[in-house]
């Protein structure tokens, strides 16, 4: 496909996909809360001798190795969003308390 082709396709402004994204996040972190609950605060900013840079960083590459292996494998967008947001959240409220 070409790339004249994909801009016909994705005729919107990215600000105007930012509803439809944020809902299907919303609804993958529900997920994500049902199946982990809060396990996430149990890692702060330093976790196991791991900043949760280095702990985002290996956790995209795992996914991109099973990406590469398999490509069936649908790359987790979603579920990277969500651990972006975890990072932020401890970014802005931990970053002083530890």
């Amino acid at each position: 496909m070409s790339n004249d082709k994909n801009f016909e396709i994705l005729n919107k402004s990215l600000p105007e996909y930012l509803s439809e994204f944020f809902m299907e996040l919303e609804n993958q972190i529900y997920k994500d809360e049902e199946r982990w609950g809060d396990t996430w605060k149990e890692r702060g900013l330093i976790w196991e001798g791991k900043s949760q840079e280095e702990r985002a960083f290996q956790w995209m590459n795992d996914k991109f190795i099973n990406w590469s292996l398999n490509k069936d494998y649908s790359f987790p967008w979603l579920k990277m969003a969500g651990e972006a947001m975890i990072g932020f959240i401890r970014e802005k409220y931990l970053k002083d308390n530890e």
